[in-house]
């Protein structure tokens, strides 16, 4: 652990009040959950954290958990725009130690009970007070089980993801809250979060999905705009971290420099965070992929930024907006270009390999160990009024034999996580009003699978059309069937609880999903294990 921090917000020093879920703490305006979905347990807060440091003062990510290690301190959500209208202005919405975001939709009270976090875990119902509360009217994703537009929490169902999903929905139009950190005047975007993660053995089990859809709810064009993440890592003890960058993953990511930490003892993980998903922007011709799937003639901004902080060193953290942006655009808080060990300009510090000791390298250039933070970044993309974009990253532990073997096993959880993201997870909202309209007709791969007792049927629709949806025994048998006359586009999803249309159980075994609309046909296998 190694450092303590005290956090003034909102003009006062924060008081930790407990209420009736002994994960549950609030914290004046914000609300801060204990999420503990795997083997990470983590404390977030509706401030835009990835994880909080706020309620106990100190380290806010324990792995394993309930081990008493820590290896994060904090981190937050990052989004700068340098064009407001057209003319050179810096504003901000960033969370760090202080946040300047705030919780509700732009304009509501941020003290109003439905402006917190909700949280849905496997085998919630409708006798859980987040379920029969789901925030539908903030945009939380629901599957409208009877189609009748209405959330009914004792026929729909919350559309989450993982074993564990947290939601909440954040704005940053408090000028006061702008007043604790860089003092600009608000973006004007709202922020849906979604914070997720599976139970299970492995390298899922120790990574937690972050994924945010961001809305430019007010009344100004922003330009220039950049998405980023600002962690800071401490390895057990602070004060003897190296940190690094994978610009080939999208990933930055920080290690014990000495091959014995004093709280992980002689195999200190490493801990890294990867870009999922980027915002878009216009590409005629090619391909970009948003929470939902694939959108033509688009494309994803790449990590343009991943920088590396460390007390008393050269690179330090901004002290005013345009610090902060140049610093996101990959420049050094002057504006200036940083450069490489052969000393080309770069955008992106520490590229080199800490297990072999090639290329650029902490060790490599002689810096000392030490508390280290890391800035990543994607842009720049464009808000209108209006438009909304997504921005999905995983944050990812991983043990190795030593220190440094550490690192990769942590290359090695990030290549398997990235690919594995859009098959158990490209799905979100079913209600129309907030989907975007997928970019053609899909059967999206059924989750999980194999299963028991249930599992979600996904599709997407370009145009209103009849759809009809099946499932065939391998006899050729269909056991069930939901047919809708006429779907307008969007995405949605159904669950099958493993039952024929007589709502008996079917046995263990391969069954064949189809999916037919407009003509086409589309199937897939499934397997249920009894």
């Amino acid at each position: 652990m190694g450092k303590l921090i005290l956090t003034l917000l909102m003009g006062t020093v924060s008081l930790l009040a407990e209420n009736n879920d002994s994960q549950v703490s609030s914290l004046r305006s914000f609300d801060f959950y204990l999420w503990d979905g795997n083997n990470i347990q983590t404390w977030i807060g509706n401030n835009a954290s990835l994880v909080s440091h706020a309620p106990l003062g100190n380290a806010g990510l324990e792995w394993p958990k309930d081990s008493g290690s820590t290896a994060v301190f904090s981190g937050g959500l990052w989004l700068a725009a340098g064009l407001i209208d057209g003319e050179a202005e810096v504003r901000t919405a960033m969370c760090e130690y202080t946040s300047e975001w705030g919780p509700g939709t732009r304009g509501s009270n941020p003290d109003a009970d439905e402006n917190r976090i909700y949280t849905i875990r496997s085998g919630d119902n409708a006798s859980t007070p987040d379920w029969v509360n789901w925030p539908v009217s903030q945009g939380a994703p629901w599957t409208d089980e009877d189609e009748d537009g209405n959330w009914n929490p004792d026929i729909d169902t919350p559309l989450s993801k993982g074993g564990q999903y947290s939601w909440y929905i954040i704005n940053d139009g408090s000028e006061e809250l702008h007043g604790h950190l860089y003092n600009t005047s608000p973006l004007g975007v709202e922020v849906r979060t979604a914070i997720y993660g599976m139970d299970v053995d492995g390298m899922l089990g120790n990574t937690i999905f972050y994924e945010w859809n961001i809305k430019n709810a007010g009344e100004h064009h922003l330009d220039s705009v950049f998405a980023g993440i600002w962690m800071d890592p401490d390895i057990g003890y602070s004060g003897d971290d190296y940190a690094g960058t994978d610009p080939e993953l999208e990933m930055a990511y920080t290690y014990n420099a000495d091959s014995i930490d004093a709280d992980y003892g002689s195999t200190p993980p490493a801990v890294g965070v990867m870009f999922i998903r980027t915002p878009l922007v216009s590409a005629p011709g090619e391909t970009g992929y948003n929470a939902h799937g694939p959108v033509e003639d688009q494309s994803n901004v790449p990590m343009n930024a991943s920088l590396i902080w460390r007390c008393g060193g050269s690179l330090c953290g901004p002290n005013s907006p345009w610090e902060a942006f140049n610093q996101m655009n990959g420049l050094d808080n002057e504006g200036d270009s940083l450069f490489d060990l052969h000393n080309n300009p770069t955008t992106h510090m520490f590229t080199g390999d800490p297990v072999t000791g090639e290329g650029w390298t902490e060790a490599g250039v002689g810096v000392p160990p030490g508390d280290r933070y890391f800035l990543m970044s994607a842009g720049p993309f464009s808000l209108a009024p209006g438009e909304s974009q997504d921005f999905i990253c995983a944050l990812m532990l991983a043990q190795g034999s030593n220190h440094l073997n550490a690192i990769s096993e942590l290359r090695s959880t990030a290549a398997y996580i990235k690919p594995l993201w859009p098959q158990l997870f490209e799905t979100t909202s079913i209600n129309p009003d907030l989907d975007a309209v997928p970019g053609h007709f899909m059967l999206h791969p059924a989750f999980p699978n194999p299963f028991n007792p249930e599992l979600r049927l996904s599709y997407s629709l370009t145009e209103s059309s009849g759809v009809n949806l099946s499932i065939f025994n391998l006899r050729g048998e269909r056991v069930w069937e939901k047919s809708i006359s006429n779907q307008p586009p969007g995405t949605y999803s159904k669950i099958w609880a493993g039952l024929d249309q007589e709502g008996k159980s079917v046995g263990s075994g391969v069954y064949i999903v189809c999916l037919e609309s407009a003509g086409v046909q589309l199937t897939q296998k499934i397997t249920l294990i009894r």
